[in-house]
C-alpha cells in the first residue's frame, strides 16, 4: 500500500531525488534525468520542506564549491543544463561571486603547495 509520503516513488528514486535537492539540482533536470513527471518532483521536494528558494541557495553553494575544487564552468553548466554565462551571471548578482578572486586564491594555494612539496624535498635531500 502506497502513503502519500512515498509519492509514487520507490525508495531508491526518492534517494536520488533527495541527492540532487543537496546539490540544488532543478526540477525539471531530476524529471529528465530520473524519467519522473516534473509535478511529482516538485510536491515531494515541498513536501520534504524545501523552497524554490532554498533550492537556489544550495546551486549556489554547489556552483561555488564545484569551482573552488577546480572543476570548469562548461563542465558545471553541462551537468546543470544550464550556459557557462548563466552560471557566472547568477553567482555575481546573488552572491558577488567573482573569479578572477577565486583564480588569484588558488593560484595563492598552489602556491603553497608547491612550498610545501619543495621543503619536504628539501628536508629529506638535505637532512634538513
Amino acid at each position: 500500500m502506497q502513503t502519500n509520503e512515498n509519492f509514487g516513488l520507490s525508495s531508491t528514486k526518492r534517494k536520488d531525488l533527495d541527492e540532487g535537492f543537496v546539490l540544488g539540482l532543478p526540477d525539471t533536470l531530476q524529471a529528465e534525468r530520473l524519467n519522473i513527471c516534473r509535478t511529482i518532483i516538485s510536491a515531494y521536494r515541498r513536501y520534504q520542506g524545501i523552497s524554490a528558494k532554498d533550492m537556489l541557495e544550495r546551486r549556489l553553494d554547489s556552483w561555488e564549491e564545484l569551482i573552488r575544487e577546480g572543476k570548469s564552468l562548461d563542465l558545471i553548466a553541462q551537468w546543470y543544463g544550464v550556459k557557462s554565462s548563466s552560471i557566472r551571471q547568477m553567482l555575481w548578482r546573488e552572491r558577488q561571486f567573482s573569479f578572477r578572486q577565486v583564480k588569484d586564491e588558488l593560484k595563492e594555494i598552489s602556491k603553497i603547495t608547491q612550498t610545501r612539496q619543495f621543503k619536504k624535498s628539501t628536508k629529506r635531500l638535505f637532512g634538513i
